[in-house]
């Protein structure tokens, strides 16, 4: 879909949306559509999604700073999480970032990640209903009852 069709797409949905996601590389080209939600009191979510890695901090960092330079609301990350290191670095992300942000593995440690970062203050979290759409991603259901018991409010 062309910039101007998408800039029209949720242009024309921004009177029942609640929240706005918009992809860290379309920010420039959205910026209309980021003014405009931000006037109809439309959070404004940045996305950013990597497949293959999680990358440096100083990159995290850099995606947080177009963010908040974007006037983004807040920042969803998801990358790909195959080592340790990769939830490490997406944990010490979460702590002390200039706007709330939504983090989440995928992959191996995908999992266990996203629990982790719910339980560290990520602010956002996706379930699947019917089959997942990325490895490492929970059902609904069961992610809710995981963080449920991990706040110790399991249901009996």
């Amino acid at each position: 879909m062309s910039a101007v069709a998408r800039r029209a797409a949720l242009s024309g949905l921004l009177a029942r949306a609640t929240v706005v996601d918009v992809e860290i590389r379309s920010l420039r080209e959205m910026a209309s559509v980021i003014r405009e939600a931000k006037s109809g009191g439309v959070a404004v979510l940045a996305s950013f999604h990597d497949f293959r890695a999680t990358p440096a901090a100083a990159r995290l960092g850099e995606l947080a700073r177009r963010a908040v330079d974007a006037g983004a609301d807040a920042l969803k990350v998801a990358t790909q999480t195959s080592r340790p290191r990769d939830v490490a670095r997406l944990l010490e992300f979460l702590d002390g970032a200039p706007l709330p942000l939504a983090v989440m593995g995928m992959g191996p440690l995908g999992m266990a990640s996203r629990v982790t970062l719910a339980a560290a203050g990520s602010i956002l979290n996706y379930g699947w209903l019917h089959r997942p759409n990325v490895t490492g991603q929970w059902s609904a259901a069961e992610l809710r009852r995981t963080l449920a018991a991990c706040r110790g409010k399991e249901r009996r």
